[in-house]
């Protein structure tokens, strides 16, 4: 990946802490692909409603018409929803638009003199899909292969960056404190103190840091795997310690090794935050840290030993706290969306909890935790906390 693409994953990770940012997010991607426009786009199924997250040289008037309705008749997502996630492709013309589905051809691509729609659905679920859609003028031509392969390497940080977004949303409604969403959001997070150390490593963190060899802890501070992402790592880390609170930025990390770059987003700190009885240094700076190849790996065994789950309620709880919906894990596990469900009762009375939310929490917050009054020792983490 080319250091354009690792700018622009670094503004899609951004973005899902200031939506705000959608719309540079947008552009920069439009320009980067020789696009005329393009609009990431949400249906929400719970609502029925369709709305225009970011665009670029989409018309307010537009993206008001499609909120309110013309999303509902828009041909190019139910194309685009009809494909496997990730998966990018054109998916109309203008002389077959104009042909079978003449009434979308005036109201959109005449006007806008769009003659080649593409795109990729980047989320789909039960509760919410997600898709981009780019268009290109007659002079741009058809999407070509590379193109197409390109939007495909963005997906996976495009869908991440949603369910942050989302996430993050949720909890500032319910009013969560900088605690509740560390051990709920599925991402890692570190916080350093102004010489640049480890005060605070969560679950994911260690197992990304772990994992991961593009970041690394060496003498208790990070450590990108080329000299000059460290050094360009370091400057971000030495600027937000000064910075007014709320200030942020967002860095592309690579590795020979890794067909993705770790994705990670700095904020600096509020130092009266509290977080698990720890007291934040008076400057301080949180960093994101976003692999799209990450996933919680659980052993089956450890779960089954400490909450007496059988093997296929330990792979529910563990494709759970995967993000997994109840149907995609009927789906992998070839057996009916009856025999889950029926499963998770099982896991939720085993584990002491009541919402599938409380299983991610309770697997991500203490990798595995034995419950209460039960025996247990918490292995030593791999990554050196320093002291404040």
């Amino acid at each position: 990946m080319n250091n354009q693409l690792l700018d622009l994953v670094g503004e899609i990770y951004e973005a899902s802490l200031d939506p705000a940012h959608w719309d540079h997010v947008l552009t920069t991607l439009c320009q980067t692909l020789d696009m005329k426009s393009g609009a990431l786009l949400v249906h929400d199924l719970e609502t029925g409603n369709h709305s225009v997250v970011g665009g670029h040289q989409i018309p307010a008037i537009s993206r008001h018409s499609y909120r309110i309705g013309l999303g509902k008749l828009d041909i190019g997502w139910k194309s685009v929803i009809s494909q496997p996630e990730g998966s990018a492709f054109q998916f109309a013309s203008h002389e077959t638009t104009k042909r079978e589905h003449p009434f979308y051809y005036n109201m959109i691509m005449r006007p806008l003199n769009i003659h080649y729609m593409g795109g990729v659905i980047i989320y789909s679920n039960s509760e919410w899909q997600v898709a981009l859609g780019l268009h290109r003028s007659l002079k741009q031509g058809e999407f070509d292969d590379q193109t197409l392969a390109t939007l495909e390497t963005l997906a996976p940080h495009f869908a991440r960056a949603m369910r942050i977004q989302k996430e993050f949303h949720r909890l500032r409604v319910e009013n969560y404190r900088l605690n509740n969403v560390l051990s709920r959001v599925m991402m890692g997070v570190v916080i350093v103190n102004e010489r640049r150390e480890l005060v605070y490593c969560n679950p994911v963190a260690e197992q990304v840091l772990t994992s991961n060899p593009t970041l690394k802890v060496r003498g208790r501070v990070l450590s990108a795997y080329s000299n000059a992402e460290s050094a360009a790592l370091n400057q971000a880390i030495d600027d937000l310690m000064f910075a007014p609170l709320a200030t942020s930025k967002s860095l592309g990390l690579s590795h020979p090794e890794k067909a993705s770059p770790l994705a990670i987003t700095l904020t600096n700190t509020d130092p009266s935050e509290e977080l698990d009885n720890l007291i934040l240094p008076a400057r301080a700076v949180t960093i994101y840290l976003s692999d799209a190849s990450l996933a919680m790996h659980i052993d089956h065994q450890s779960l089954m030993k400490i909450y007496s789950l059988t093997l296929a309620e330990a792979k529910v709880a563990i494709m759970v706290a995967n993000g997994m919906a109840v149907k995609e894990i009927a789906e992998q596990n070839e057996v009916s969306v009856f025999t889950v469900r029926t499963q998770l009762k099982h896991v939720f009375d085993k584990m002491g909890v009541n919402r599938q939310q409380d299983i991610v929490k309770l697997l991500l917050s203490g990798a595995i935790s034995p419950p209460p009054g039960s025996p247990s020792e918490k292995p030593e983490s791999s990554v050196t906390i320093s002291g404040t």
